[in-house]
């Protein structure tokens, strides 16, 4: 609790010092049990500063993943917690994707391949 509650300390202070501050969460689902008491705590007690936490999770397979699951229950159940549930590219918008960073050099089958997979 007290490396927590130090954690919170300074991630709240260099928000108010040099401004927002985002942390960025990715793979969620692959979360261990001492990350996941971390973004619980921080979600719950450090409401006030200026901090955003963003995080991603792949929510097909949740079931195998009951920490995950746990977390993103509790989670949802905070005021600050605001969920954005994204579904998948479709095809068109895989070859959109591609076509922006490749600067529209993308070949149609190559689009069509990273869409199957």
């Amino acid at each position: 609790l007290q490396l927590f509650d130090a954690m919170g300390t300074l991630l709240a202070g260099v928000g108010r010092i040099r401004g927002p501050l985002v942390i960025i969460v990715e793979d969620l689902q692959w979360i261990d049990s001492s990350s996941s008491d971390f973004v619980r705590f921080l979600l719950s007690r450090v409401t006030s500063e200026p901090l955003l936490l963003v995080a991603t999770v792949r929510t097909d397979g949740l079931t195998a993943r009951p920490r995950a699951r746990r977390l993103l229950s509790d989670l949802d159940r905070l005021p600050p917690v605001r969920r954005h549930d994204l579904e998948p590219f479709d095809a068109a918008e895989v070859a959109e994707y591609l076509a922006r960073v490749n600067g529209d050099d993308t070949d149609p089958a190559v689009a069509a391949e990273v869409f199957r997979r």
